[in-house]
């Protein structure tokens, strides 16, 4: 390889490692937002359903399943996946795991 090949494979590398990284923080910052999101929407899911603080715990049991089937078919994942991932990594378990 010539010296301006080299130099040009350089530039190009450094562009890519530079987008890796770049993608890697929208990655991140996505999975942060992410948690605020899904209890956000699980709190509206439970207002349709008219759940509320004097809500019986069947109940509530009764919205966060609704919740957790509704957020398992927008993420399309099977249900019991959303609720057994593995160390909580599913946002269904940690929303079904709070109430």
């Amino acid at each position: 390889m010539t010296n301006s090949g080299a130099t040009s494979a350089a530039a190009a590398l450094r562009a890519d490692l530079d987008a890796i990284v770049a993608l890697e923080r929208r990655i991140r910052a996505a999975q942060a937002e992410q948690p605020r999101l899904i209890e956000r929407a699980h709190q509206y899911a439970h207002a349709v359903e008219g759940v509320h603080a004097g809500s019986t715990s069947v109940q509530r049991e009764s919205g966060t399943r609704s919740f957790i089937a509704e957020l398992a078919t927008a993420l399309v994942i099977p249900e019991a996946t959303a609720v057994t991932a593995p160390a909580g990594r599913s946002p269904a378990s940690r929303c079904a795991r709070r109430r």
